[in-house]
């Protein structure tokens, strides 16, 4: 039993209790991210890809542009020129697979980005465990996020901002002590 648990007056059995809810909820994490992976396997492997929106008419031929003719090729029709590298929305210059079939990968390790650092900002605002792991995949399978995931850079992004969200939360409680 912790020493906090003891100001608060907390029995042994709730904190028992406590501790093993929270290791059901990693498993329940695992589970999900395994079912996610599982059936969208044929999109993780390459043999499918996606074609709806930014993904199909914008980011898979960039993509397959960059790995035949290079990533320094110059486009005079993108902001008012620049190279196939510099725009913004193609995420070239991230490090992340640059092929076609590299964009299932990047959609499903940024999912699983989003569901750890919602998970641990849960954790640091002071939710339980298994609160965490549910605020995590709500937060993973929200109308947003997978909205979201059609635009390669908006869920990018999305997915990075739990954890930015994280550090701000543990500074200001580090500039409090």
């Amino acid at each position: 039993m912790k020493r906090s648990d003891r100001r608060r007056g907390l029995p042994v059995q709730a904190v028992q209790g406590r501790q093993a809810a929270g290791g059901y909820s990693e498993w329940l994490l695992l589970f999900v991210i395994g079912f996610v992976a599982c059936s969208q396997w044929p999109v993780l492997t390459g043999r499918e890809t996606f074609c709806l929106r930014d993904i199909g008419t914008t980011h898979r031929p960039a993509f397959a542009l960059a790995a035949a003719d290079g990533i320094v090729r110059w486009n005079d029709r993108a902001s008012f020129g620049q190279t196939l590298r510099d725009n913004p929305n193609l995420l070239l210059r991230y490090p992340t697979i640059h092929a076609p079939a590299g964009l299932g990968i990047h959609l499903f390790v940024h999912f699983v980005i989003g569901l750890l650092g919602m998970r641990m900002l849960l954790r640091g605002l002071g939710c339980s465990p298994a609160g965490a792991a549910f605020g995590a995949i709500a937060f993973g399978f929200s109308g947003y996020a997978l909205s979201s995931a059609s635009f390669l850079n908006a869920y990018t992004a999305l997915a990075w901002m739990p954890w930015l969200l994280y550090g701000a939360v543990q500074t200001r409680d580090r500039a409090r002590v």
